[in-house]
């Protein structure tokens, strides 16, 4: 179950990765972010280890998005972002060697529904209305195309997991 909710927490960062975006130049990248976007792909993978009867376990986390019907709007002076829709997450979870496959599904108004964000060079940051910092890479951003990859650590009750999420937005 701890699992479980460790998987919703990594759905939320996966869903503010897609509000994040970045390129090489402030102003004209900018103004490229600016507009509606939407999620087309996300796949995620993070670790952790467990303890079990004081004994570490490590854990291995994969999902990727299906059914996904999500989009991110950025805006422009001021820099807002807000997103709205739903996806379902296929998480597999492996421990030593027994995996397990769940379907979770998620509406991003239940993890962000509103933020500001910042571009410079290759980093996208955007803060949430609680005032979270998330902050993403933009592997690559065109007129068409925003690709973002993130990194982040995620406690959750007690648990950290190390999680790497890449996730890809077409423009409408």
């Amino acid at each position: 179950m701890k699992i479980k909710a460790l998987i919703i927490a990594l759905l939320a960062i996966s869903i503010l990765s897609c509000s994040k975006d970045d390129d090489n130049s402030d102003s004209e990248d900018e103004i490229k972010i600016t507009g509606t976007w939407d999620l087309t792909e996300m796949n995620y993978e993070g670790t952790t280890t467990i303890n079990f009867e004081g004994i570490p376990v490590p854990v291995n986390i994969e999902g990727v998005g299906e059914d996904i019907d999500a989009q991110i709007v950025f805006e422009e002076e001021p820099n807002t972002v807000n997103a709205s829709g739903t996806l379902t997450s296929v998480v597999t979870i492996t421990v030593l060697t027994e995996s397990t496959t769940e379907e979770i599904p998620i509406n991003l108004s239940d993890f962000i529904t509103s933020g500001t964000w910042t571009l410079s060079e290759n980093t996208l940051i955007v803060v949430d209305t609680e005032g979270e910092e998330q902050t993403f890479e933009v592997n690559s951003l065109t007129e068409t195309t925003l690709d973002l990859t993130t990194e982040q650590e995620i406690t959750y009750e007690g648990t950290t997991v190390d999680v790497t999420m890449d996730v890809i937005l077409m423009r409408q």
